[in-house]
């Protein structure tokens, strides 16, 4: 009786994906495989298995680039800051908006004069925005008891 393989995963040694994600991570890069493979295919996937084979060793070069270099360092995240975002998003989710409407909102105002991405802020212009959002609530909350 014959073996049966599966030709697209032939070839792939998975122990050493998550070997190298482990790698990773111990460098500060915090992401799962999955983060990884999502990043990797610019959100095509997050799976292992829907890559091809050059992508898959694509990844895998990627990874030990990232596991071995001395010089790549993890995104370093402003913790301030992004409190500072998600307190946004809180003030609009309690307004019944999405976190997409927050996000674009912040956007399309801008902070004195200057329009970025919703991640490029400042925490001076973030809370300058904070201050907007919550008048914007008070306002909302305003017309609401009016209504009831």
């Amino acid at each position: 009786m014959q073996k049966t393989t599966n030709t697209k995963n032939l070839g792939r040694n998975y122990s050493q994906v998550f070997a190298l994600v482990k790698a990773a991570n111990n460098k500060g890069f915090d992401m799962t495989k999955e983060e990884l493979v999502l990043e990797y295919t610019n959100g095509e996937t997050n799976s292992l298995r829907a890559l091809t084979a050059a992508q898959y060793d694509g990844f895998v070069k990627h990874l030990m680039q990232i596991a071995n270099d001395k010089q790549t360092t993890p995104k370093v995240y402003d913790t301030k800051a992004d409190k500072m975002r998600k307190a946004i998003i809180a003030i609009f989710k309690s307004m019944n908006k999405t976190t997409k409407e927050a996000k674009e909102w912040a956007e399309k105002n801008g902070c004195k004069g200057a329009k970025k991405a919703f991640n490029d802020y400042t925490t001076g212009e973030l809370f300058v925005l904070i201050n907007v959002a919550e008048k914007i609530k008070k306002d909302f909350s305003n017309k609401l008891s009016k209504v009831i």
